[in-house]
């Protein structure tokens, strides 16, 4: 096999220590990280494409699953079901006029949305560990997505908004499920998305921080915003107490968990750098094994040959 492109093209003897033969090119342009193909697999390009629209279906499947629950509750007690006790103590709180709750669930949307963004720009800042960190981003969202929307879809719980079903507006029938994209749903109330996504894009730009400094910022920042963005949410009557810490804690420990980290690299990471990269900036960025690295530096010391053709084993 092929190895790295260099400066010289070596062939050996049948003792492979000595080069008989030995050919000056022109040297290759140094590659960077940065200008190398992003080492992800095809398997991540399509769950990149894939997972939003699955999110969209699950989440129409179980509003769907609310307003059968509700249809059905309607029958059999002459009523609308209710919201569980934990946002009913707030149907006595007044809210300003300009802050309604419809308002404040949209402040939720645009501040999740703005911090993604931020955190996503930050993440392109970062050095070489930044596809670890997208890699293991992508496996928690492989794992979580799936789970958290199944789940919701199996148990139906009341929407912590009683006005939900008049809210929104979908068709007759089920075929909307499949075609409506809306950032609300019905019936969604195990887990809040919003808390979801904004932790995990924490980690995207903040994980496997080296600085401890960066590392006290990014714990205090992240904190102080969840925690502001969980009470405009439980106030605006978006999500349930328990959906928003249940939410922020297994999402936290699934991104975190080592098991992730090695699936994220197992699924999404492919060799397309390390072949496309000069051997020098691989050697910086530990993309080839420590021990064929110090051989090919013994042999090029031997025979003082700066830069050789190495084969692959």
């Amino acid at each position: 096999m092929a190895g790295f492109q260099s400066g010289f093209r070596s062939r050996a003897r049948k003792d492979g220590k000595v080069p008989m033969e030995t050919t000056a090119s022109a040297p290759p342009p140094r590659a960077s990280y940065g200008s190398a193909c992003p080492p992800l697999s095809p398997v991540a390009y399509v769950l990149i494409i894939l997972l939003p629209y699955l999110a969209q279906v699950f989440g129409n499947a179980v509003t769907l699953r609310q307003i059968e629950y509700n249809r059905t509750f309607y029958e059999k007690y002459g009523q609308s079901i209710e919201p569980l006790p934990d946002t009913s103590i707030l149907q006595k709180v007044t809210l300003p006029e300009f802050s309604s709750r419809l308002a404040m669930r949209d402040w939720v949307n645009v501040l999740c949305a703005l911090w993604c963004v931020s955190t996503f720009m930050l993440w392109c800042c970062r050095g070489t560990t930044r596809w670890l960190n997208f890699t293991t981003y992508l496996a928690a969202q492989t794992i979580l997505v799936p789970l958290y929307s199944v789940s919701q879809w199996l148990t139906t719980v009341p929407d912590s908004d009683p006005q939900c079903l008049e809210t929104i507006s979908v068709p007759d029938g089920t075929g909307w499920i499949w075609t409506r994209f809306s950032i609300y749903q019905c019936g969604d109330m195990m887990w809040s998305s919003a808390i979801v996504q904004s932790v995990l894009f924490s980690y995207l730009a903040f994980g496997n921080v080296t600085s401890n400094c960066l590392l006290v910022f990014h714990i205090i920042f992240t904190s102080c915003f969840l925690t502001f963005i969980s009470i405009v949410a439980w106030i605006g009557r978006y999500q349930y107490v328990c959906d928003i810490m249940l939410s922020m804690f297994l999402t936290l420990l699934t991104v975190t968990h080592p098991s992730v980290e090695a699936l994220g690299q197992f699924l999404f990471t492919t060799d397309c750098s390390e072949r496309r990269l000069h051997p020098r900036d691989s050697a910086a960025h530990n993309l080839i094994p420590r021990r064929k690295r110090k051989q090919r530096e013994e042999r090029d010391e031997e025979f003082g040959i700066t830069l050789s053709e190495d084969e692959d084993e």
